[in-house]
């Protein structure tokens, strides 16, 4: 499933850089757990659910006159996968622009997304990923 994994989360970035939600929802389980870098915007929980992931979209709009991710690594944990890159946005309000590293954890089941948990520290990452998780295979994004 490995390499199935890591083309279906491509696929979610891609359409999360395009700002085509209705895409990304279609690459995400109904009951798809999101737990951004950003989750004060929604509280301290993940959003759970197309119905909160679009309202936590509806939010970085309100908030930021733009929010990209940037995938630099992506690597293979057969149902999971992991990545690595950076978060960069512009504020509307005062906190001033965004350009964090981060690491994202993807959980894929049935060919979609069901769990995605960033983190701000690349070790906590590695921490949330299944015990024994070494033998990733690394990809680097190509142009991006």
């Amino acid at each position: 499933m490995g390499f199935e994994s890591v083309e279906l989360v491509r696929r979610v970035y891609l359409a999360w850089q395009a700002g085509d939600l209705e895409e990304l929802l279609s690459l995400v389980d109904p009951e798809v757990s999101w737990s951004p870098v950003l989750r004060f915007l929604e509280g301290e929980r993940a959003a759970v659910g197309h119905q909160e992931l679009r309202r936590w979209f509806r939010h970085i709009r309100i908030a930021y006159r733009s929010l990209r991710p940037l995938p630099e690594r992506f690597e293979d944990h057969g149902s999971r996968v992991l990545v690595l890159g950076r978060l960069v946005g512009a504020s509307r309000l005062e906190e001033g622009d965004l350009d964090v590293p981060v690491s994202w954890v993807w959980t894929v089941r049935a060919g979609r997304t069901v769990a995605m948990q960033a983190f701000l520290e690349e070790r906590a990452a590695r921490d949330a990923l299944a015990p024994g998780g070494g033998g990733a295979v690394s990809t680097p994004v190509a142009g991006d």
